[in-house]
């Protein structure tokens, strides 16, 4: 069976070694937020998920330090949106707070406590499952 483009981008990202890997923890208001997005601008994020899994500490053109809120959190910023995440370096962690259309209240909104609600892995495994059509569960003959 074909892979869809969102399945192939995130089978690309899983390959390969993972001793080195960060690994990628999710809110649950990231969670919310997220799936009340459409799949055109989720799809946003798969582009960064490469920069977050090797190296989240390195300089990077869209990564900003918010050095007015507490703790370590960065901004990755794609057009109108805003992925807002901690790292937490001594345990290689990657906790993405928010995805957010840039407005006013972008960064006064609560983003909530470092509450684990997943991986990234699982929500885009589960946000695959959905856009495939029902032919493709459908079981062989």
């Amino acid at each position: 069976m074909p892979m869809t483009n969102s399945q192939a981008s995130s089978t690309a990202i899983l390959t390969g070694s993972d001793r080195d890997w960060w690994n990628i923890n999710l809110t649950p208001k990231f969670k919310k937020e997220f799936n009340g997005l459409s799949d055109e601008v989720t799809a946003r994020l798969n582009k960064y998920l490469n920069f977050l899994r090797t190296d989240p500490l390195s300089p990077h053109p869209k990564a900003t330090r918010l050095t007015e809120m507490e703790g370590k959190k960065y901004r990755l910023s794609d057009g109108d949106y805003r992925i807002i995440y901690d790292i937490l370096g001594k345990q290689k962690e990657v906790w993405l707070r928010a995805f957010r259309k840039r407005d006013e209240r972008t960064y006064k909104d609560s983003l909530g406590k470092l509450i684990f609600a997943g991986t990234i892995d699982e929500l885009l495994q589960k946000r695959s499952a959905k856009a495939l059509p029902e032919a493709d569960h459908a079981s062989p003959l």
